[in-house]
């Protein structure tokens, strides 16, 4: 329920503090909106805040004791592409503070940041982070989200990154630290959808197996009955199986004849517009 003075259903800053942390409680208030309706605060926000600034510092101090197995030397794509996701969403982050769009900021420069760390840890499994990589993304993240969570940033800044100076006397990165691919980044997010479609196919799999064992579990039980006393090998129900969660991925170099010809259409619409932009209405145009 939304918290209301007439209801008596409200906190003070000092309990709030109290009971969620003033990092963790800057964190709702952020998240409490930016428009012109009434904020409330979410004692739900409050309370995940918690747990993710604490994995934040537990994941600052491991790397800082090496207790993830790093890798070394030349980047490969996913070291690459996880640090023009952070150029990109530190430049995201900056255009939500200059128009004082504090949810904004927080879910660029603290949601979505942790959520692309997470993504870089799955997608380099076994050949492990780039070390470099990983100090880069705790240190930016510290920079950029330190006006909403200043004591945990300052924190790990000072006794676990160990820096001579203070976090608040740090500048924001420059336009040249801060450059970002716009291709990467459409890579990345063609990448992830792929991704997604792979999980929601198997899950459609697994979904209709599962629905199919449950809607004949007579005929299951007289087939096992049946094959009791076979042993050695799987059958070919068993192979079927198999091949259902394979798959071959084909990677285009080039587009097709008709997307080449798509393509230069509308670079001649662009072209040809005053503005040198796609207008609105370019359907009518082709």
């Amino acid at each position: 329920e939304k918290m209301s003075k007439s209801k008596g259903n409200f906190i003070t800053i000092e309990n709030s503090i109290s009971q969620y942390t003033s990092d963790g409680t800057r964190i709702a208030l952020a998240d409490a909106g930016d428009s012109i309706e009434d904020a409330n605060f979410n004692t739900d926000t409050a309370n995940s805040a918690i747990m993710k600034l604490y994995n934040l510092i537990n994941f600052s101090i491991e790397t800082k004791n090496n207790v993830y197995i790093f890798r070394c030397g030349e980047k490969t794509f996913n070291d690459l592409i996880f640090e023009n996701e952070i150029n990109y969403l530190t430049n995201k982050c900056k255009e939500a503070y200059e128009k004082l769009l504090f949810r904004d900021v927080l879910k660029y420069g603290f949601y979505d940041m942790l959520l692309k760390r997470d993504t870089y840890r799955m997608m380099c499994d076994k050949v492990h982070m780039h070390k470099e990589t990983v100090n880069f993304f705790i240190e930016r993240m510290c920079i950029i989200i330190n006006p909403i969570i200043p004591h945990v940033t300052e924190h790990i800044w000072t006794y676990i990154l160990k820096k001579d100076k203070f976090l608040i006397k740090q500048k924001w990165p420059n336009s040249e630290d801060t450059n970002f691919s716009i291709v990467m980044h459409k890579q990345y997010n063609n990448l992830l959808n792929v991704m997604e479609n792979f999980r929601k196919s198997y899950d459609k799999v697994m979904n209709k197996n599962n629905k199919n064992k449950n809607e004949s579990p007579n005929k299951s039980q007289t087939n096992n009955a049946s094959n009791a006393g076979i042993s050695g090998g799987s059958g070919p129900d068993d192979e079927d199986e198999k091949h259902k969660f394979k798959a071959i991925v084909y990677v285009a170099r080039e587009y097709n004849d008709t997307q080449k010809k798509i393509i230069d259409i509308l670079n001649n619409i662009i072209k040809n517009s005053e503005d040198k932009k796609l207008p609105s209405n370019f359907i009518n145009l082709l």
